[in-house]
């Protein structure tokens, strides 16, 4: 049954994943043709304000879905309500918090961005539309975490991708007829509505348990719940703080323009992060009933797979993003939004890293263990916020996402300390040095697929194909030649058909 969920979920976050990015990517050519360019930065400084302030959140979904596993696993509905009634009132709390936070922050707006000519006072009003589409999800979000801890999280995906297409399609018709991102991010709060609404009766009808209203946690348990919120709280701030810091960064520091620029770049890369997450995504809470388990030798094991399973995709990934990006940028919105090299070399170094690490980001917050790893996570943020504010005055755009990189590198060797002693009850070093032979073949692996694009003379899709299909076929060739003999290897060849093609180690 684990497996079938897993199959299910990941299977259905991957396709609604495609479907949201595509309508994400249409919507944003009309977004970028009839929208005037200062409000494309100010639209994802929006997002990443928002993001800021939602640290309020102090990572309670994390908390509440951790600690859904295991009375989910035995069926005690008593305290599934005791839970789902203690999130309930905690979210609408929340909710409301962070309502008031938008309306404190909206007479300040203008301080982050730099060379502002748009109306300040329409950009006020934009902000607090905006920011009510965030608000709006904290009423429900008990009702989503729920569905996802019992394996059900098809369900908020799948409502999510149909109100995304009806959304994307509402909102082309008004940027074409009326030009306004007004109409255009009111539609998107309409939306959200409509979707946690569906959601929340969904569930409610998918009888999960049986809810008694009265149902209270003991004090053991709301003090052992009350304890990973505080260190969640350290940890979630971290990860906001690394996400969201960017765009303010650049758009304080370069220039609204420039963050326009940047925030194409972005859309792509949380993108393909997010088609990623949503796969692997998949299999999180099956690996939580897994660790509920605590069979460390089955544990170990997933451990390795998911790992070269992640290696794998990081590589062929990052490589492709690299080399096609140009191409993809120039046919979607002009050749005057690319960016330079070393700042495209760069972006490729932190997508590599951030897909590569998520085997270890998910093991930690399955298991629960916050209290080992926050101090890791105030100091990577610490990192990446003070790199990226020197290096921006320093080098321009380049030096934001070189502290990015930096504190990614930071947070996976402490955190993988953690993981390796806390979870899987071995050393670390022997991981360190299997990463380090990944990273290898992933350098590699560009190279070889550098020597190849000097040789083509096609452009267009046809070059993204050609390059593609080239860096996968470079890729099989490289893992069949140095990993025949690992786990992970072997694993792929017996749940895919790539055993006909890949006859070494076989």
């Amino acid at each position: 049954m684990r497996k079938r969920h897993a199959f299910i979920n990941s299977f259905t976050g991957l396709f609604s994943k495609i479907i949201i990015i595509f309508c994400t990517f249409i919507v944003r050519i009309f977004f970028t043709t009839y929208i005037f360019i200062e409000l494309i930065g100010i639209d994802s400084l929006f997002a990443s304000i928002m993001g800021i302030l939602s640290l309020i959140e102090l990572g309670l979904g994390q908390a509440m879905a951790f600690s859904l596993y295991d009375p989910l696993n035995k069926k005690d509905d008593m305290k599934i309500s005791a839970i789902i009634n203690l999130y309930k009132k905690i979210y609408i709390i929340l909710g409301l918090s962070i309502f008031i936070l938008s309306l404190l922050v909206t007479p300040f707006i203008g301080f982050f961005v730099k060379d502002l000519t748009y109306d300040i006072d329409k950009v006020r009003l934009y902000f607090l539309i905006y920011s009510l589409s965030t608000v709006v999800t904290y009423f429900f979000a008990y009702k989503r975490t729920l569905l996802f801890a019992s394996q059900n999280n098809y369900i908020n995906i799948s409502i999510d991708s149909i109100i995304k297409i009806i959304v994307s399609l509402l909102q082309i018709t008004l940027l074409i007829l009326a030009k306004s991102y007004l109409l255009y991010i009111v539609i998107n709060v309409i939306g959200n509505i409509l979707s946690n609404l569906i959601i929340a009766h969904l569930s409610n009808k998918l009888s999960i348990y049986k809810y008694d209203k009265t149902a209270k946690l003991s004090k053991q348990d709301k003090n052992d719940i009350i304890s990973k919120v505080k260190d969640l709280a350290v940890i979630n701030m971290s990860n906001k703080v690394i996400n969201s810091t960017d765009s303010i960064v650049i758009s304080k520091v370069i220039g609204s323009k420039a963050l326009a620029l940047s925030s194409n770049y972005s859309l792509i890369i949380f993108s393909i992060q997010g088609i990623i997450l949503s796969f692997l995504g998949g299999i999180t809470a099956s690996v939580g009933d897994l660790l509920v388990e605590n069979n460390i030798k089955k544990i170990n094991r997933i451990f390795i797979i998911v790992n070269f399973i992640c290696f794998l995709v990081a590589t062929y990934v990052s490589i492709a993003f690299y080399f096609n990006i140009d191409v993809l940028i120039k046919l979607w919105i002009g050749q005057e939004f690319v960016f330079e090299n070393n700042v495209k070399f760069i972006l490729m170094i932190n997508l590599y890293l951030y897909i590569a690490q998520y085997p270890i980001i998910m093991f930690l917050n399955v298991k629960g263990i916050y209290k080992r790893y926050k101090k890791y996570s105030f100091f990577q943020m610490l990192l990446n916020l003070l790199v990226s504010i020197y290096m921006a005055h320093k080098i321009g755009i380049v030096g934001v996402f070189l502290g990015t990189s930096f504190s990614y590198l930071f947070g996976w060797i402490a955190f993988s300390r953690v993981v390796h002693k806390e979870i899987l009850n071995v050393r670390s070093k022997n991981y360190i040095g299997i990463q380090s032979g990944y990273f290898t073949t992933f350098i590699l692996v560009g190279f070889l697929t550098s020597l190849f694009v000097k040789l083509t003379n096609f452009s267009g899709f046809i070059y993204i194909v050609l390059v593609s299909l080239s860096i996968l076929l470079i890729c099989l060739f490289m893992i069949s030649l140095f990993y025949k003999n690992t786990e992970g290897y072997r694993f792929i060849l017996e749940n895919t058909r790539l055993r006909k093609y890949l006859k070494i180690g076989g």
